[in-house]
């Protein structure tokens, strides 16, 4: 990352435009990982127009019938899927920049002070999206600002359940893995193989599974189990020749997700350090509605800037706003890999 000098500031209105370069160099240096992994679906939400949005599915036949000749044909059957609202929320914190900082020529700390505010941001929002996989199992769960959020899919039950009900048909389906083992190649076999059985339409029909993400968390035997297996060239049983294919190898990808064996506050729960699962990027099913990016807000922002009266200080503030929701479940599993 290049250097960042703070010289010639004549102003604090200069002042302030240079931090919000520095506050995106903070923000840019965020990998955002799981919003972008292909698990997660996003889309803008305009300015007045709602702080909620119901997302819901309409499921037509999978096949078109038979048509004879000189005979109508048939109206195929659609029926109305699962639906589930989203609503808006907003996140903001703020640092103050002293009189001295400023006077004093301590640019190094400001400048650590405004990249981390970048951050805080897309951390937020990193967490937040991890929690709704984290917390899968449950139905609701506390944040850290001790807000009761409602994670339950349109079935009402937790994204991950061994029971998952349809609108059309009187089968359950499960996508929480049986026996919740650690990751293996046997492990993955089975996980394919439920999937096979268990991703349905709302009709009962079952349809492709075409996962293409293997998703865990940072636990370095699980992610080293993963990369032997999707990485190597060959076949990774022992008894086979070096020469033969890993389908694996092009079939998956792996993703690292942050935060996803974390409590409410982000802190490690080693309960969740085997937790594993597949999803299909072309049918993710947390959907993530953004407002408002996270970014800088000051006390100029179009109006005269002043200091605080009493401090001296000027105050600088991260914000923004958006939903998460998710409908569906049928484009990823889980497995918590403690053998439960």
């Amino acid at each position: 990352m290049s250097a960042i000098t703070f010289h010639n500031i004549g102003s604090i209105e200069d002042f302030v435009k240079l931090s919000k370069v520095i506050f995106r160099k903070g923000d840019k240096s965020y990998e955002e990982v799981i919003r972008k992994s292909g698990i997660i679906r996003e889309m803008p939400i305009p300015s007045h127009t709602g702080n909620s949005r119901e997302f819901s599915e309409i499921q037509g036949a999978r096949f078109a019938p038979r048509k004879a000749e000189g005979e109508k044909a048939q109206k195929i059957k659609s029926i109305q899927g699962y639906s589930k609202t989203g609503y808006m929320y907003r996140i903001g914190g703020e640092k103050d920049i002293t009189w001295e900082l400023l006077e004093f020529g301590k640019y190094p700390e400001i400048t650590e002070d405004l990249m981390s505010l970048g951050q805080t941001g897309k951390n937020r929002l990193a967490l937040d999206l991890a929690h709704r996989i984290g917390f899968g199992t449950n139905t609701t769960y506390t944040d850290q600002d001790g807000v009761s959020v409602d994670i339950a899919v349109g079935d009402t039950k937790a994204l991950f359940a061994t029971d998952h009900t349809l609108k059309g048909s009187s089968s359950t389906v499960r996508n929480l893995l049986t026996g919740n083992p650690a990751f293996s190649k046997a492990a993955l076999q089975t996980m394919m193989e439920e999937r096979r059985q268990n991703k349905k339409d709302q009709f009962g029909v079952n349809i492709p599974s075409n996962d293409d993400i293997v998703f865990t968390t940072a636990d370095e035997s699980t992610v080293e189990a993963v990369e032997v297996l999707l990485k190597s060239t060959a076949n990774t049983d022992d008894d086979k020749n070096s020469g033969v294919f890993n389908r694996y190898a092009s079939r998956m990808r792996h993703v690292i997700v942050p935060y996803l064996d974390t409590d409410k506050d982000g802190i490690l729960d080693t309960d969740k350090s085997k937790y594993w699962g597949v999803a299909d990027s072309k049918c993710p099913e947390i959907i993530l509605g953004m407002h408002k990016e996270p970014h800088l807000k000051t006390s100029l922002d179009g109006r005269e800037m002043t200091e605080d009266f009493h401090t001296d200080d000027i105050s600088m503030g991260v914000r923004g706003s958006w939903m998460i929701v998710t409908p569906g479940f049928k484009g990823i599993a889980l497995s918590k890999g403690d053998a439960s």
